[in-house]
């Protein structure tokens, strides 16, 4: 079954290619993250025997969670910091097809972190304690601030000053910073606090998905030209086709996409305490 998700997943992802090379038409960027998530679901099924597939209710919270998050970042990249452009999204129809797509990346991002949790299960071992417990206690209420600050920071430059690319720098780790202070708050593990206890699984557990994607997904714009980077430092060189900057950026993503989710779910254990 978890081989016919596989191949479900690659035939949705090269259809999803196939199209939007040859028509061009942004509808098809919709599908590429279904066919992740499904490829990345399998694989899960196969090492651990659960599927977030075939638990219905945890995926359907997820889909306008995302596309709720992808509004959020895309204020931030294309009106706050003008680093984003989107070339090709014209009309009702294409945006419905871009926040789909965005909706489509939080199951996506979360099947892929957890396969590469099961599979980097012994690298717990890497990490070493930063911070003891007392001192975090002490440290989360000022990056809670701290992430406030940074957000409303970005906004105050885009009106009193103009759009500066750099400003989502500010703009996106504010929004961490405080999601992780909202975890704190809940009584859950961020990815932050996970990091300061010394267990660094769940960064290289993202960043190896994410650089996946990034090759991925960035050649496939490459392609079509569907939308374009700009006001940004870092576009060059390219490694693999993709601009260095974009690795960061879709790491960010994936930073962001599972933070939010632990931050606000509700049921369930949290993101970063599950093991393999």
């Amino acid at each position: 079954m978890w081989v016919l998700e596989i191949l479900a997943g690659v035939l949705v992802m090269s259809g999803s290619a196939a199209w939007g090379v040859s028509t061009r038409l942004f509808y098809s960027h919709a599908l590429f993250p279904l066919g992740f998530w499904l490829v990345s679901d399998g694989l899960e099924y196969r090492l651990s025997g659960l599927s977030l597939l075939r638990r219905w209710p945890l995926w359907v919270d997820m889909l306008p969670l995302g596309a709720f998050l992808g509004l959020v970042l895309d204020f931030q990249m294309v009106t706050v910091s003008g680093i984003l452009e989107y070339v090709s999204v014209g009309g009702i129809a294409a945006a419905i097809s871009l926040y789909l797509g965005w909706g489509l990346c939080l199951p996506a991002i979360y099947s892929s972190y957890r396969v590469f949790v099961l599979l980097l299960g012994r690298s717990r071992a890497l990490g070493m304690r930063i911070l003891t417990v007392e001192a975090q206690r002490r440290t989360f209420p000022l990056l809670g601030a701290a992430g406030a600050f940074f957000v409303a920071a970005s906004l105050f430059v885009k009106m009193y000053v103009g759009t500066w690319g750099p400003g989502v720098i500010a703009g996106f780790s504010g929004l961490w910073l405080f999601l992780e202070y909202v975890e704190h708050t809940r009584g859950r593990r961020g990815l932050l606090k996970a990091f300061l206890q010394g267990d660094w699984l769940p960064v290289f557990a993202m960043l190896i998905p994410a650089s996946v994607l990034a090759v991925l997904w960035e050649n496939l714009n490459l392609a079509m030209d569907s939308w374009t980077y700009r006001n940004l430092f870092w576009l060059e060189p390219k490694l693999l086709g993709v601009p260095l900057v974009a690795y960061f950026g879709y790491a960010f993503w994936f930073i962001l996409f599972l933070s939010f989710y632990e931050a606000i779910r509700w049921r369930g254990r949290g993101t970063w305490q599950e093991s393999p």
